[in-house]
């Protein structure tokens, strides 16, 4: 198993020093990196960076839009910085599962991987909360994943989004098992408002009651399963975690990342 951050977790880091943001993620002792931007490198500055760094661009995320709109570039880049997977991040409402496009959504996807795949890179979608609205009475990832053949389309799960959307995080990793070469390990605390099923109510000085806000934390410092969650990701032989933290809030996002790095080693340490 290998160990990788998600640049969008500095991404302010990366804008304002991208040789020195790389090289402090190394030095915290990451070995992989998922690229969000590239903030005016180009593939050849990026690989040569990334061999002198000993880094890894396992896999880059990339807008749908992008991807349609240069299909032929956007492999020729993932190639020169030798990334193995290139991963959907987001998609507008109405491409979302249960949009009015969902079906133009799942088109493009199977045409996407299948170029992709061609040239050796693969396709992965990565899940927020709103993919589990259900689509013609499945959750809407699952039907996404059932409408595409896996030589084309796989998942990142994304273990704090899954969470949020009150389905079970070790569930989705055992019923993709080989389907997952990607788990982002994400923490939290707290509810967003629309989300019922977190409300975390917490006793207050005066006996009354508020609710905790949202927020999300280093991997290992929140509500998440840490144990559950590794235990199911070494147990499904997943290749690769990838540390993300949304926003760092009062931590600078290296020390947070460095902090999700020493939860996830504790469970690689006897491997």
């Amino acid at each position: 198993m290998k160990k990788g951050y998600q640049l969008y977790s500095a991404r302010a880091a990366m804008k304002k020093d991208f040789a020195g943001t790389l090289r402090r993620v190394r030095e915290i002792g990451y070995e992989e990196v998922e690229f969000a931007g590239f903030f005016g490198k180009t593939a050849e500055e990026t690989r040569d960076l990334l061999d002198e760094l000993g880094l890894r661009a396992v896999c880059t995320h990339t807008s749908l839009d992008d991807l349609l709109a240069d299909p032929d570039g956007r492999i020729a880049f993932h190639k020169k910085i030798g990334a193995s997977y290139v991963a959907v991040p987001w998609l507008d409402e109405d491409r979302r599962p249960g949009g009015r496009y969902f079906s133009r959504t799942i088109r493009a996807l199977r045409e996407l991987g299948e170029k992709l795949a061609d040239n050796g890179i693969g396709l992965l979608y990565h899940n927020h909360d709103f993919e589990f609205t259900p689509v013609s009475g499945q959750p809407g990832l699952d039907f996404l994943l059932d409408a595409v053949d896996a030589r084309w389309l796989n998942a990142e799960l994304d273990t704090c989004w899954i969470n949020i959307a009150g389905c079970d995080v070790v569930s989705y990793i055992e019923k993709y098992r080989g389907r997952c070469p990607i788990l982002h390990l994400k923490d939290f605390e707290g509810a967003p408002e629309n989300k019922e099923r977190l409300l975390d109510l917490v006793g207050t000085a005066d006996g009354t009651r508020r609710r905790k806000e949202f927020a999300f934390r280093p991997f290992g410092h929140g509500e998440q399963d840490a144990d559950a969650v590794m235990g199911a990701a070494l147990r499904c032989h997943i290749p690769h975690v990838v540390v993300e933290q949304d926003d760092s809030g009062e931590l600078d996002p290296l020390d947070a990342a460095e902090m999700s790095l020493h939860t996830v080693e504790k469970y690689l340490c006897d491997i």
